[in-house]
């Protein structure tokens, strides 16, 4: 018996679908006009009835214990935090190649660092923790971010015209041939 049924909601739905498809086909204009003032008086509506109370998580959550304690825990108790060294140079200009040494060194120390390794989020690759201007540069100057001693070597070798020749070219996002 509920198969049949099954049937022959299908049937209905199928003839109930083909019936709107001949209306619209045979009469595009008003069903895009009656789709427009129907969505015209929704707006109105939601404009001069707005809903009763603010659009929060807090009112969208039912006021229950467990939900309280579990956003109270959140919260108080924080499962990672961001730390963020900023390095300046006394020359104000940090596009050196001693300023992306002396980064790079700031870098390799806090890897090898076994309490920062330990608690970083990627604790088997360290490295990938950290956001430095000198890692993203390394494809233009032919060297590997992932090699950070060799990558210290590199930018040591490098003039400091050729670092900002390298940053424009970042910054642009160009090939490294054309440096």
């Amino acid at each position: 018996m509920v198969p049949h049924l099954f049937y022959g909601l299908f049937l209905w739905g199928n003839m109930l679908l083909q019936k709107i498809g001949e209306t619209v086909t045979k009469k595009p204009l008003a069903i895009v006009v009656g789709v427009n003032v129907i969505t015209i008086l929704m707006v109105a509506q939601l404009a001069l009835n707005p809903q009763d109370g603010t659009v929060s998580q807090s009112s969208f959550l039912p006021d229950n214990e467990a939900i309280s304690a579990l956003e109270d825990i959140g919260d108080k108790f924080v499962t990672e935090y961001p730390v963020d060294i900023l390095v300046y140079s006394n020359n104000n200009d940090i596009l050196t190649s001693d300023a992306f040494v002396e980064i790079l060194e700031i870098e390799i120390a806090l890897i090898e660092n076994e309490l920062v390794a330990n608690n970083s989020l990627t604790s088997s690759n360290p490295s990938t923790d950290i956001v430095a201007i000198p890692n993203y540069l390394a494809p233009f100057v032919e060297g590997d971010a992932s090699d950070l001693p060799q990558l210290k070597d590199i930018y040591a070798d490098k003039t400091d015209h050729r670092q900002r020749k390298s940053f424009t070219c970042w910054s642009r996002n160009q090939h490294p041939w054309r440096i």
